[in-house]
């Protein structure tokens, strides 16, 4: 079994209900093929027109076969070891990404933020929440001596400007469809 690289031209419909996908590639400068695309377990992609493919020829019926596709037009900037998923535009662009690292990292969409164990920052959040609150409500209900002068005695006063008790919430914050250890 030889293998041929060739270019593809149409990403043809899908036979239905099958897993199979019909693509329409160039090979040897002008001559046109359908191959199947063979793909893991797992993944379901579509190359884009102008990618190229890796195709081979069925022992038994001589039809292609494409076991492998290459994109042109992002070049890889990946180390040994490293793994990127990404969808692409019409236009080849890198629109959504998953990088699993040679450092253990995972990183969605070239991100630089860090992504938060929800349940443990709500545990804080609360505390901090509450601690602010006792602090206000002390605030409000201290009282200061006072005494106006001669004749009218008061022995204390309340806070005249009071704080707000906080309602602040970070329940929007969550992210139900992301989860880390």
């Amino acid at each position: 079994m030889v293998g041929i690289v060739g270019k593809v031209l149409a990403v043809l419909n899908s036979v239905f209900n099958t897993a199979v996908t019909e693509i329409k590639a160039e090979i040897n400068f002008g001559d046109n093929v359908q191959a199947e695309l063979f793909q893991p377990p797992g993944i379901d992609s579509k190359p884009l027109i102008e990618d190229r493919v890796y195709l081979s020829r069925r022992t038994e019926s001589g039809a292609y076969v494409i076991i492998g596709a290459l994109d042109t037009k992002n070049v890889s900037v990946l180390k040994n070891g490293e793994i990127k998923v990404y969808s692409r535009s019409s236009a080849g662009a890198i629109k959504a990404s998953v990088l699993c690292d040679s450092l253990g990292f995972l990183t969605l969409n070239d991100g630089v933020d860090y992504a938060v164990r929800f349940s443990q920052l709500q545990i804080a959040f609360d505390q901090l929440k509450a601690d602010f609150n006792a602090l206000v409500s002390t605030y409000n209900t201290h009282t200061h001596p006072y005494n106006p002068g001669p004749g009218s005695p008061i022995p204390s006063q309340t806070t005249q400007s009071t704080g707000l008790i906080s309602e602040a919430n970070i329940l929007p914050a969550k992210i139900d469809t992301i989860k880390v250890p």
